[in-house]
């Protein structure tokens, strides 16, 4: 899921369920955007976040997520 309001269904998900977190990986919210990984480690989720680099002229950013 990308980050945002929709991963506050995390407190409902079974315990050892797997979370992927896209994030656009910048040094200066990147601390901001680990809240629902806490959430998940909380709740005994797998969480994982998957970095991609934002246009640093728009601050656009897409995933490339592999097949």
């Amino acid at each position: 899921a990308p980050h945002g309001a929709g991963l506050a269904l995390l407190l409902a998900a079974r315990p050892g369920t797997a979370v992927v977190e896209l994030v656009p990986a910048t040094r200066a919210s990147l601390a901001l955007r680990t809240c629902f990984a806490k959430v998940s480690r909380v709740a005994g989720l797998r969480h994982h976040l998957w970095l991609e680099h934002p246009d640093l002229v728009t601050g656009a950013w897409a995933a490339d997520l592999p097949a």
